[in-house]
């Protein structure tokens, strides 16, 4: 926070630029409308306490859900939020990405185009779960013509070894070379809001993920809705 209350946004990288405009605009509106911003402040019984709101928006956004699989936690392992929006990177040759929705056949194709070799694991019988049809289309199109990426549908992983990835098929137990890191992308869960929240604040609404994962679209949407509604 600046002295006056509000805040400046950090710059962010080229790469991010397209997806920051839009959020470099809303950031803007709040700093010239004088609403004071606090960065770095956990949001306790004891904060709401002191400083007694009459609403609250919880918009907390949602955690990467990390499957029960044995050894995931012996290899260096990434949640899809600390790839794209923390910028991190996965070490190794050989990387498995574990989920094979939207953001996993994504994360796959930029990381084949590294020079990696991915295993992308599926549970269901389709990749690219909701995308829209053509870039749906288009995106498995590439990744079917690049030779270092593995797609793997109706299969879960039943253990991540030092010697091997061993997996369950339609057609029974599979073991292929063992991976360097995994891409955790099998989805995301909301951060629930803690029920006595509701019990010091008399109007709570929760929107975005924390209410359900979604897209950014969505969020965005029931943000300017409760904004307008309060």
């Amino acid at each position: 926070p600046s002295p006056g209350g509000t805040f400046r946004a950090a710059p962010l990288s080229p790469g991010k630029e397209s997806m920051a405009r839009p959020l470099q605009g809303l950031l803007k509106a709040v700093e010239r409308a004088g609403i004071p911003v606090l960065t770095n402040q956990e949001v306790d019984e004891e904060f709401l306490t002191k400083v007694n709101p009459e609403v609250l928006i919880w918009a907390v956004g949602a955690d990467a859900v990390k499957p029960p699989i044995e050894g995931l936690d012996d290899l260096p392992t990434l949640t899809s939020k600390d790839y794209y929006l923390g910028g991190r990177e996965l070490p190794g040759r050989r990387v498995l990405v574990l989920g094979g929705g939207l953001v996993g056949v994504e994360a796959a194709e930029k990381l084949a185009l590294e020079g990696r070799e991915v295993v992308v694991v599926e549970m269901l019988p389709a990749m690219g779960g909701s995308m829209e049809a053509v870039g749906k289309a288009l995106l498995m199109k590439r990744l079917a013509a690049l030779s270092n990426v593995t797609l793997l549908t109706s299969t879960t992983v039943r253990r991540i070894g030092k010697e091997a990835l061993e997996l369950e098929t339609q057609e029974g137990p599979k073991s292929l070379s063992p991976v360097d890191a995994v891409l955790m992308a099998a989805g995301l869960q909301s951060k629930p809001l803690p029920e006595t929240f509701r019990s010091i604040v008399p109007e709570v609404h929760v929107v975005g993920d924390a209410k359900a994962p979604r897209d950014v679209e969505s969020a965005v949407q029931e943000g300017y809705e409760v904004g307008i509604a309060i």
